[in-house]
């Protein structure tokens, strides 16, 4: 099975967000048992202290994502299992996050490697709402950058 995080929500997978708002954004998490990138994504990431602070403040559920039995209520209400939505993105590789706000509308989606400074833009990026000023991820991840190089040299 998948590696167990005290993190994760556990079934039923009842996210629907389309009637009522939740209290914090969702990190989805698709994997799958024997992924060897999955594994150093919970050891070389999912460990760091900062990043499980941040996590803190995200309701977060993991799927595996050839899954095709258990039932999935998605963000928007859509009844489905872990296999066929992460079909549906149509993701290319494993661990894939997808991030959503409070009233389920989708905000972000990596399947790209994540390490711990994309894990940590990737949070803020969704806690400071930068999505909602337009901005994109790299927009959001270049700014915070040049930010931390200025204080740097102050």
């Amino acid at each position: 099975g998948l590696k167990h995080d005290p993190l994760f929500g556990q079934p039923p997978y009842a996210l629907d967000r389309s009637a009522f708002p939740a209290e914090q954004p969702l990190l989805l998490i698709f994997e799958k048992p024997g992924c060897a990138e999955c594994d150093e994504f919970h050891t070389e990431v999912l460990a760091l202290q900062e990043v499980r602070d941040l996590l803190g403040r995200f309701e977060i559920v993991r799927l595996d994502a050839d899954d095709e039995k258990t039932p999935v209520v998605a963000p928007d209400g859509v009844r489905t299992t872990p296999a066929a939505w992460f079909n549906q993105i149509a993701f290319s590789r494993l661990p894939a996050l997808v991030f959503f706000d409070e009233n389920g509308n989708e905000v972000l989606k990596t399947d790209a490697l994540v390490r711990r400074a994309r894990m940590l833009n990737s949070l803020n990026f969704v806690l400071q709402r930068a999505y909602e000023k337009g901005w994109t991820y790299q927009r959001f991840a270049r700014t915070s950058a040049i930010e931390k190089l200025n204080k740097k040299q102050e």
